[in-house]
């Protein structure tokens, strides 16, 4: 036992300390993240090169958000529930996307290395769920697209 300013410490506790303290650091690898990030813009290139939109704010609907994106009618009537997920990779302007893309960074860079990766993965995609879910009960009429439903459910974590 080693005295401390308040009380005693074992050694083998101390170094365990500084271990988790090395892995917990922002220098870790955010491989998640970044690939969701990167899915993210090259979703958003793709879009705009197939629909000659290269809006900063958003071009409106188009056909493509028409096919992928979250609007209650096509979930429930058609049983599309695959667009609960395919929504959050639709954006419908570069600023959209690219306010996204920072936040998910930001917040990957504080979560990622301190809950892991796989972790990280379904905290994203629950909150994903969750922020789709929650545009059908607010605005069941709407296409809607972005992933910040996701991104507000990382804030929520790191809080």
């Amino acid at each position: 036992m080693v005295q401390a300013p308040v009380g005693f410490q074992c050694p083998e506790c101390v170094q365990e300390g500084r271990k988790r303290t090395r892995e917990w650091s922002t220098s870790s690898p955010i491989r998640v993240s970044q690939g969701l990030a990167a899915i993210n813009a090259l979703v958003w290139i793709f879009v705009a090169l197939l629909t000659g939109s290269l809006s900063l704010w958003g071009g409106g609907v188009t056909d493509i958000h028409v096919d992928f994106a979250l609007h209650g009618a096509y979930v429930h009537q058609d049983g599309e529930w695959w667009r609960l997920f395919t929504s959050a990779f639709l954006h419908y302007g570069l600023i959209h996307m690219a306010m996204n893309i920072l936040i998910l960074v930001f917040l990957g860079r504080m979560l990622e290395p301190a809950i892991g990766w796989w972790r990280m993965l379904l905290l994203y995609g629950v909150s994903l769920t969750g922020g789709a879910l929650g545009a059908l009960l607010v605005e069941p009429n709407a296409f809607t697209a972005g992933a910040s439903g996701a991104v507000f459910g990382l804030a929520g974590a790191v809080v």
